[in-house]
């Protein structure tokens, strides 16, 4: 299933879940987290697969530490930053993918501000006042560009140490 649901685009599977349930602010949230959870999966199965390889676990194993201890104490401090790291990069995505549905009439609807949807209304505009497109494309751009910043800047932190690396 995962497989399946990750080689499909985002942006294709999402239109075509919000057209089945029809446009709106809710649909198009749920859409996106149907079509964005594979993805998660399969990132926190291979955080997961290769820090259950290290010697640590193996020992920890050896002392006699329950599947559950093992979780909790070794497993999910390693893998917290890591998902923070992933889902402040996502962001980025998710609000294109947002801005797109709307563009197309098939996110929020009016009188619902979102910036897809005020490029829609502006480009009715374009030949008289291009400016119009730009703030909002502006802010989804800067949006975005802060995203990929917060999650790169997040990457190189170690929250072991509070430091960064």
């Amino acid at each position: 299933i995962i497989d399946s649901t990750l080689a499909i685009p985002d942006i294709v599977l999402t239109i075509a879940i919000v057209g089945l349930l029809g446009p709106s602010l809710v649909n198009m949230i749920f859409a996106i987290v149907v079509v964005r959870w594979a993805s998660y999966v399969r990132f926190i199965r291979s955080l997961v697969v290769k820090i259950t390889q290290e010697e640590y676990i193996f020992s920890a194993k050896m002392a006699g530490n329950s599947n559950f201890r093992i979780v909790k104490r070794y497993i999910l401090p390693q893998i917290g930053m890591p998902i923070i790291v992933f889902s402040a990069l996502d962001m980025g995505k998710i609000v294109l993918n947002i801005a797109g549905l709307s563009f197309l009439g098939l996110g929020s609807q009016p009188p619902t501000p979102e910036w897809g949807a005020m490029l829609n209304d502006a480009t009715d505009y374009f030949q008289v006042t291009p400016h119009v497109m730009l703030f909002p494309g502006l802010a989804i751009v800067l949006f975005v560009l802060a995203c990929q910043l917060v999650s790169e800047k997040l990457g190189k932190y170690d929250i072991t140490a509070g430091k960064e690396m």
